[in-house]
Order: structure tokens, then sequence, then C-alpha cells
């Protein structure tokens, strides 16, 4: 939550995953909301919207796959855990 708040305060502001896609985007108005998803786009938010780049540990993995969850396993919590142990 800390760090929602962060990103929330610095308006517009712009997380970015890993691999430069984009996790969160904060804007003081939805309005000046544009679709710019796709590789590279928090760069382009961030040119776009004037925006300040955080580096939020909490929101730097993109989870979109199986492979993806896996990768963050040990720091998911207790329901997707008991999932994941069920699965396997």
């Amino acid at each position: 939550m800390r760090q929602l708040r962060e990103l929330t305060a610095a308006a517009p502001a712009v997380a970015p995953a890993r691999d430069g896609t984009t996790n969160a985007i904060s804007l003081p108005d939805a309005r000046e909301f544009v679709p710019l998803y796709g590789p590279g786009s928090a760069d382009r938010f961030v040119v776009a919207l004037q925006a300040t780049r955080l580096e939020l540990p909490g929101l730097r993995d993109d989870v979109d796959t199986w492979d993806d969850l896996e990768r963050v396993r040990d720091r998911v919590g207790p329901n997707t855990r008991t999932y994941l142990e069920d699965r396997a």
C-alpha cells in the first residue's frame, strides 16, 4: 500500500515493469489518459504525460503467465501460495 500511495502522491507518475512496459499509472485526472501500451510503453507514458518515473520494487513484476507467477512464487500471498501448492 505504501508504494501505491507514493505513486498516487507523485501524479502524474508511471511505475514501469522490469521489461519496460507499464504496470501502473497515476493521473490527477483520468481524462489525461492516453493508450500507449506495449513494448517500451513506460518511457512513452513518461514523455506523453510529463510524468515522474517511479522505480517501485513492489510494482516491478508483471504477472501475465504461469511462468511469471512461478517467478514471484516466494512473494505471493497465502491464498495464492496455497493454490500454487495444490496445483503442483
